[in-house]
């Protein structure tokens, strides 16, 4: 796929960019996310926690409530 501003690489069969995935960046063929895709999945993992301790606290009021 060729991309207007993409640099061309030639080949034997013509001229070809070099295979780019959805977000317009080269493929390596490695797993690491970019730096924007970490964050946010930190983000989600400190979420996730947070929420945990929410419904921890949730459960406590519960059971106290239905003492009193």
């Amino acid at each position: 796929m060729n991309f207007p501003g993409a640099p061309q690489y030639g080949t034997q069969f013509g001229i070809a960019s070099p295979p780019c995935n959805q977000f317009g960046t080269f493929s390596q063929g490695s797993q690491v996310p970019p730096m924007w895709a970490s964050e946010m999945i930190e983000d989600v993992e400190k979420i996730k926690t947070e929420v945990s301790k929410i419904d921890k606290i949730e459960e406590c009021m519960n059971k106290m409530i239905k003492r009193v």
